[in-house]
């Protein structure tokens, strides 16, 4: 298997979906201590010395703080807030 055919889940420490990365960047997360396999079955890649299992779902080993969308405050929002209703007469 080629390491660019295929694609693998990264999730926060936490379980939490972050990003879809390749097979490629997840060998080496998981080479450098980043990160470990949670599902694997695609085969193996195998070089002169050593071989890996083709990872499809990696767990990060740090949490990563994603922050919340921020919403605007505009005349827009405010009235999908409060459902397109006036807040004086309730129309």
């Amino acid at each position: 298997m080629l390491m660019n055919d295929g694609v693998v889940l990264v999730l926060n420490q936490s379980y939490e979906p972050l990003n879809v990365c390749t097979v490629r960047r997840a060998l080496v997360m998981l080479m450098g201590g980043k990160a470990e396999i949670l599902e694997n079955g695609r085969g193996s890649i195998a070089s002169a010395s050593a071989s890996w299992p083709v990872p499809s779902v990696i767990r990060l080993d740090y949490a990563v703080r994603r922050p919340y969308p921020r919403v605007r405050l505009c005349r827009k929002e405010i009235f999908r807030r409060d459902d397109y209703t006036c807040q004086y007469c309730g129309r």
